[in-house]
């Protein structure tokens, strides 16, 4: 599948009402198809915030290195 036909796969997925107050459940089945779909290139953690009294989530990928670190001295 190319870039543009993932991109739009994506889109069909996340489209929808999604408003955290008008549409909870739009909005909670967005969020957790976009940290489904982080999940596959490392861990997500959730950071929890409060706007106006309400609780709301950012989600945080942690991604593994791309190599493993260099001992001292660059070796």
């Amino acid at each position: 599948m190319n870039l543009k036909e993932r991109l739009h796969s994506h889109l069909i997925q996340i489209v929808r009402d999604r408003n955290p107050y008008l549409a909870s459940e739009g909005h909670f089945y967005a969020q957790q198809y976009i940290r489904e779909q982080l999940a596959q290139w490392g861990n997500v953690e959730i950071d929890d915030f409060s706007v106006r009294g309400r609780i709301h989530h950012n989600l945080i990928l942690d991604l593994p290195p791309l190599s493993p670190p260099l001992g001292k001295g660059g070796k």
